[in-house]
């Protein structure tokens, strides 16, 4: 799976680093540095997709058919600088 999103990284009041999913509610990673907790992050995102998918294939009505879509468009963004709020 390919794709880019958008980490929102935080610290717990125990010092730990919290990264969630801004484009997918409920996926949330911890870890004591930064980087690990975005590749946890990363990780979280592609199993939520693999269930997801998984589950869809499972509940397809019979005759209905699973089809890849390829999103090539990016909304605008911030570019690939930091953002402190």
């Amino acid at each position: 799976m390919h794709g880019e999103f958008t980490a929102v990284v935080s610290r717990s009041e125990d010092g730990a680093y919290v990264a969630s999913c801004a484009e997918i509610p409920g996926i949330v990673a911890e870890a004591e540095s930064e980087a690990e907790a975005i590749a946890n992050l990363s990780d979280s995102i592609a199993i939520a997709f693999e269930v997801n998918r998984d589950e869809a294939f499972r509940e397809a009505e019979p005759g209905s058919r699973c089809l890849t879509v390829k999103v090539d468009h990016t909304p605008e963004t911030l570019g690939s600088e930091a953002l402190t709020v």
